[in-house]
């Protein structure tokens, strides 16, 4: 699998590292940020391949930031970036009204990791920019 460069928004320290860490033993670049502003930021500064993005925070929920991020007319090529959700609820339908909101994938914490290995796939599949080697590079 190449490299990605890939975004977590969690507000939840712990959660940040523990997705960190998953992505990086992958051999992933991966940039945290804890909330939906400072994604939006981001994303319209730099390119990623894929976002992973927590449901439940403060201020901008993830279907609110996914809902501002899909506008192409403010984010251009990054509103059409594949956006995992990331979620605790594992509520029966929870998964489809999140995939019908819009998101591309969707991962239950605790994040098990063939599922994760089954999004990044996912996303490979979806981007047609090459994934490239350098974490610097955006």
């Amino acid at each position: 699998m190449p490299p990605l460069r890939i975004l977590v928004v969690e507000d939840d320290d712990i959660n940040q590292i523990v997705a960190r860490r998953l992505l990086e033993r992958r051999g992933h670049c991966v940039m945290t940020v804890g909330s939906g502003p400072d994604a939006l930021a981001l994303l319209m500064a730099e390119h990623f391949h894929c976002v992973f993005m927590d449901l439940e925070m403060p201020g901008l929920t993830g279907p609110e930031t996914l809902s501002r991020l899909r506008d192409s007319s403010i984010f251009g090529e990054s509103a059409t970036t594949p956006v995992i959700a990331l979620t605790a609820h594992a509520d029966e339908g929870y998964r489809e009204r999140m995939l019908a909101h819009g998101f591309d994938g969707y991962l239950s914490k605790p994040i098990d990791v063939r599922e994760l290995d089954d999004a990044l796939l996912q996303v490979i599949a979806h981007d047609a920019r090459d994934a490239d080697d350098s974490c610097g590079s955006a």
